[in-house]
């Protein structure tokens, strides 16, 4: 993600789709850029203010948002951030069309880094292999689908989440699909990661 904010050019406006609590704002706005913020969770949205405010004055919008359909206009930022956010939306569909949304929300040449979890790696591997064999019967934290999964996560109570884990290339289709061209895309031994841009 840094490599993708130091790319030389200018900074301008910096939209993050699902930032959270805003870790990828502070890092733009410590480079110069406007930030926007997208988050469909205010505790979210509240946690991504006051760690934002601790820079001091900053050019920063937090809107509360589903990331399919954010009240901005189009061709907004010059660069779109959506890190470890899709692979939770329920479906292909759902992702795809999150994936127009930055799109129009990116200007001609912006560009776009995704960050996806991916089933490859040591925790989630044999469990998504023995699910496509067959070999174990399906349980309560099997999705619909072969990848999909309802991860446990504990903060206080133990809430079951839900994520889409890609396999190899997977994400770069639905980039293109949603009509990002590739510029690369590449396996960090747990994420998948694409680097787009917006040609028209």
């Amino acid at each position: 993600m840094e490599q993708f904010l130091d790319e030389p050019g200018e900074h301008g406006t910096l939209l993050d789709l699902g930032c959270g609590t805003g870790r990828a704002l502070k890092a733009a706005s410590l480079r110069g850029y406007r930030v926007i913020g997208v988050d469909i969770s205010s505790n979210q949205l509240e946690e991504a203010s006051g760690s934002i405010r601790t820079l001091g004055p900053v050019d920063c919008e937090l809107i509360k948002a589903d990331i399919r359909n954010v009240p901005l206009p189009d061709g907004i930022s010059s660069a779109t951030l959506m890190i470890a956010v899709l692979h939770h939306l329920i479906d292909r569909v759902s992702r795809i069309e999150a994936l127009r949304e930055a799109a129009r929300l990116t200007s001609v040449q912006g560009r776009l880094l995704v960050s996806v979890w991916s089933w490859d790696q040591d925790r989630f591997r044999e469990r998504h292999l023995s699910r496509l064999n067959e070999r174990r019967p399906l349980d309560e934290d099997d999705g619909p689908l072969p990848g999909d999964l309802f991860v446990p996560w504990k903060d206080g109570v133990t809430v079951r989440r839900f994520y889409h884990l890609y396999g190899p290339h997977e994400l770069d289709g639905e980039v293109i699909s949603a009509g990002w061209s590739l510029r690369r895309s590449y396996f960090d031994g747990r994420n998948h990661w694409v680097e787009a841009y917006r040609d028209e």
